[in-house]
């Protein structure tokens, strides 16, 4: 047995991961070329050059040969490869989040009233980041609503404990520029991010509808805030009133305005 030259190997994977090595190919009394290689790469290794007592080689190693040095340096390149290439998944998903800065107390029928003054009302308590305020910790500039949500392709790369996750933007088909599926109109809203700590469920035509409805009504409450900047609109207001307010909610105390339901238009199939 002879040494015939030693060969360094490098690898590296989309993930970004590398796979280094050397090989100290060794030529056998019949002429044959084996190395002894790191056990990472024998599940992934060809089969046909095993047959050289794969299990002869030091601990932590496997032996394999070949008639030529190229014969072998192909089935090691091979193997390397295969060894490093990561595993992906791709998979729907929406990604949302949803904030509140507002504070507002409610009986246990649901009657909503601005404090917990108002006869059988509970201040409602909200988590982090949701309806936290309070006396000590009021909402800047006044109450105001957070929503956002997207259709993304989520990408997980794994390769051994190493684990990366990418976000692509998901229509289903066609572009960002088709309004034909849920995905399509759901990412028609745009100019907005969202944070890194985002909520995620799978996707679904039905969610990406009901995401897009819920901004859809949070751009009309946006309209009609925006009329109410103009003075002489909010003047007209107060005198004629506007079909989205009305008096004497059932159960709340005589003069409490109340906003009426929104009425989103009906979706049919994946058409908006």
């Amino acid at each position: 047995m002879s040494k015939f030259r030693t060969v360094p190997y490098i690898f590296t994977n989309k993930a970004g991961h590398t796979l280094e090595f050397t090989a100290d190919v060794q030529i056998d009394a019949k002429g044959w070329f084996y190395a002894n290689l790191p056990e990472s790469l024998l599940p992934a290794f060809p089969s046909e050059h095993l047959a050289y007592s794969p299990r002869k080689a030091p601990e932590g190693r496997f032996r394999a040969s070949a008639q030529t040095f190229e014969a072998l340096d192909s089935a090691i390149r091979l193997a390397g490869i295969r060894a490093i290439e990561p595993k992906v998944e791709e998979f729907p998903v929406i990604r949302y989040h949803v904030a509140a800065q507002i504070a507002f107390a409610e009986t246990a029928e649901g009657t909503i009233f601005p404090n917990a003054g108002f006869p059988g009302a509970q201040w409602v308590v909200g988590e982090t980041g949701f309806m936290e305020i309070s006396a000590t910790h009021p909402a800047q500039g006044g109450y105001h609503l957070v929503t956002g949500a997207k259709a993304l392709l989520k990408r997980v790369v794994r390769y051994e404990d190493n684990e990366t996750v990418q976000y692509l933007p998901y229509y289903q088909k066609g572009t960002h520029l088709d309004h034909e599926t849920p995905a399509q109109l759901l990412n028609a809203w745009a100019g907005f991010t969202l944070p890194a700590k985002a909520q995620e469920i799978p996707y679904s035509d039905e969610a990406a509808l009901f995401f897009h409805n819920l901004l859809l009504g949070m751009a009309q409450l946006s309209r009609i805030m925006r009329t109410l900047n103009d003075r002489a609109v909010l003047e007209q207001v107060l005198k004629d009133g506007l079909p989205f307010l009305r008096l004497n909610v059932p159960g709340a105390p005589t003069g409490t305005f109340s906003l009426a339901p929104i009425e989103l238009p009906k979706q049919g199939g994946n058409h908006a």
